[in-house]
């Protein structure tokens, strides 16, 4: 097996004159003062050389990330020879932020194995909305007054949005570095640059929970959703609120992520927020079983819309909400903070109500032993939520058959 990554940072400017390899066709051509990349590589049975740019301008690790987009473009038939004029013809120009943003993002969505689109498409869109200062300016041009354009308006009042914004500008930036489009330093890092004109996100950030209903009015709640048994929206309230799931979850949820024998519902990995990559499986109490039965089944969808071949809106649970309770502003998201205060008030184990909730629980090193969802653990915990929900319900029930 070839030896690669033979070249140290602190032995390249000592290094004399000749060729130094480092693996894989990158060398270091060493001529007097003069210290230059190389890609080396054969084609057509004679041996070819481009110039990756001199060691003054690029860094040992950015010309191994050079070299890893041309072996790539190689493999896939791009001349490396006619890659390379075409990169000298885009400085020329200049490559504009946005190209580099596509750019960086492909990079990333192949590099980090996004398992969907919904984080490619985070990035795109904050960029779009709030980048438009310098979308179309070239990447070498923008400083970091450009940047504050960005930022300044939406950093105290959209604090997440904005620093979400900051990191995926910098990591731009850091790409098109890495990619050669970029020369200097990165006018938008935090460290040193930034953080001398913003404060820390942490000093101004204010952290709002959700509205979440009382634990002791919960099953008041469900016995003013039952007389509306007709209603879709209604139904998915009370089925979100039995599992403790999130709108994104619950209202995209399809007939073939359930099986009904073993009483599990497996939510695939694109609707998980946390992006793991694989399903996350919730026990299906007798309630939330009862629920699913009523439901008609007019397309692939658990919560259909009554027109197409598609699920209801994600914002109708909400809106249903707001209709039946108003004043209280509640959410689907404080359904999920008071099933975890009911938990705490119940004794329920903390770690089979973070893996209720789909929530990671300990450290690193616990992690790494807590391979289990414990999905059978959380059966008795799910049904004795469930009974809870309904506790009005059946009481009424009662009542009216004596």
């Amino acid at each position: 097996m070839a030896i690669i990554n033979k070249l140290k940072n602190a032995e390249l400017k000592k290094l004399p004159d000749g060729l130094h390899a480092d693996g894989n066709g990158l060398y270091l051509r060493v001529r007097g003062n003069s210290r230059s990349w190389i890609f080396r590589y054969r084609a057509g049975g004679k041996l070819h050389d481009v110039g990756l740019g001199s060691l003054n301008d690029i860094s040992l690790a950015q010309a191994r990330f050079r070299l890893k987009e041309y072996r790539e473009a190689a493999a896939k038939g791009i001349s490396p020879i006619i890659k390379r004029k075409s990169e000298l013809r885009s400085r020329a120009s200049g490559m504009s932020f946005k190209e580099a943003a596509q750019a960086c993002i492909a990079r990333l969505q192949e590099v980090r194995m996004w398992k969907s689109d919904r984080q490619a498409a985070r990035w795109s869109n904050t960029i779009e909305q709030y980048a438009k200062p310098i979308l179309d300016k070239t990447i070498q041009s923008i400083t970091s007054d450009d940047i504050l354009e960005c930022l300044n308006p939406i950093w105290r009042t959209k604090t997440e949005t904005a620093s979400n914004l900051q990191r995926y500008l910098a990591r731009v930036f850091d790409y098109a570095k890495m990619a050669g489009e970029l020369q200097g330093d990165n006018p938008a890092r935090w460290k040193g640059c930034l953080d001398h004109f913003l404060p820390a996100p942490s000093k101004i950030q204010n952290v709002v929970h959700h509205p979440a209903i009382e634990v002791s009015k919960v099953p008041e709640m469900f016995w003013e959703l039952s007389g509306h048994k007709l209603s879709i929206a209604t139904q998915a309230i009370m089925f979100g609120t039995l599992t403790a799931t999130r709108a994104q979850e619950f209202v995209d949820a399809k007939w073939e992520e359930f099986d009904l024998e073993t009483k599990t519902w497996s939510i695939p990995p694109e609707r998980r927020k946390d992006m793991k990559p694989y399903p996350h499986r919730i026990p299906l109490s007798e309630e939330s079983l009862q629920i699913l039965s009523r439901l008609p089944k007019l397309n692939e969808y658990v919560f259909p819309s009554p027109s197409g071949n598609k699920p209801i809106h994600r914002e109708s649970p909400i809106k249903y909400l707001k209709k039946l309770f108003p004043g209280q502003n509640y959410t689907m998201h404080g359904m999920r903070s008071t099933f975890r205060d009911w938990c705490a008030e119940n004794g329920i184990d903390p770690i089979l109500a973070e893996k209720s909730l789909m929530h990671a629980t300990g450290n690193e090193v616990e992690l790494a032993y807590q391979r289990s969802d414990l999905l059978e653990r959380r059966r008795p915990v799910m049904e004795e939520w469930s009974k809870y929900c309904f506790s009005l319900i059946v009481k009424k029930q009662k009542q009216s058959e004596n």
